[in-house]
């Protein structure tokens, strides 16, 4: 009897460890998730020539380099990386692409063409978001 006691006993201490931990990650998470928000949002504001939303620009082949030298202080890599993630895998910026034409860098400024295997690439993607939302 003791020992099904203790076993129950160490069994509740384990899930409420792993109730915690996963409470701590969630929070992770969260922080993480607010930090690239909120790098989007400095993104919108000071580069409004690219990252706007109602007239998104395809961008220039590895511009996280060139975001990675003006980046504010605090703001990591990942971040970067993540922020432009979300960007670039959206709807608004995959028509854009879709539709071909130059790409930008930060300043607004013609930095190359969108190449066939981009555009084909990004009517993949939107062809794929779009039978998801039929699906929900």
């Amino acid at each position: 009897m003791a020992t099904l006691s203790l076993k129950r006993s160490s069994t509740r201490l384990v899930e409420l460890r792993q109730q915690k931990q996963k409470r701590v990650e969630n929070r992770q998470q969260a922080v993480k998730w607010r930090r690239v928000r909120a790098y989007q949002r400095h993104l919108r504001k000071t580069y409004p020539a690219v990252f706007d939303p109602k007239a998104p620009k395809p961008l220039q082949l590895h511009i996280h380099q060139a975001l990675a030298k003006v980046r504010p202080e605090g703001v990591g890599h990942k971040t970067v990386r993540l922020a432009l993630a979300m960007w670039c895998r959206g709807p608004v910026y995959l028509r854009a692409v879709a539709e071909g034409g130059h790409r930008f860098n930060l300043a607004g400024m013609p930095a190359g063409t969108v190449s066939p295997e981009h555009q084909a690439n990004a009517r993949q993607r939107l062809a794929i978001i779009e039978a998801k939302r039929k699906q929900a």
